[in-house]
């Protein structure tokens, strides 16, 4: 879980645009600004004040809660993105060559 935290925190803090890689990825995994900013105790304006840059970009321990609650939210929801981030993160999965059945055994 720790590698896809780092995967995306590392993606939105070295996105040209902080607020549209937070965008990115909360529409990445289904989640609204409402309910990520009732996670968060936030307002749901100023989520979508971080998204649309006409807030100062937050900082680090903001995103880290961000990206924290983006992975609880999928959680409770199923966990879909997760599953779905972790097989094309886990690149020693040998799933995609055994299912290309090229070999016998």
């Amino acid at each position: 879980m720790e590698k896809i935290k780092v995967h995306i925190v590392g993606d939105i803090v070295l996105s040209e645009k902080i607020g549209k890689g937070l965008k990115k990825w909360r529409e990445i995994f289904n989640i609204s600004q409402i309910e990520i900013a009732r996670y968060l105790n936030l307002s749901p304006s100023v989520i979508s004040d971080y998204e649309a840059g006409r807030r100062k970009n937050p900082g680090v321990n903001i995103i880290k809660r961000y990206v924290d609650s983006l992975i609880e939210l999928d959680k409770k929801n199923g966990g879909h993105t997760i599953k779905a981030l972790q097989k094309i993160l886990n690149p020693s999965s040998m799933e995609p060559i055994l299912q290309i059945k090229e070999y016998k055994s």
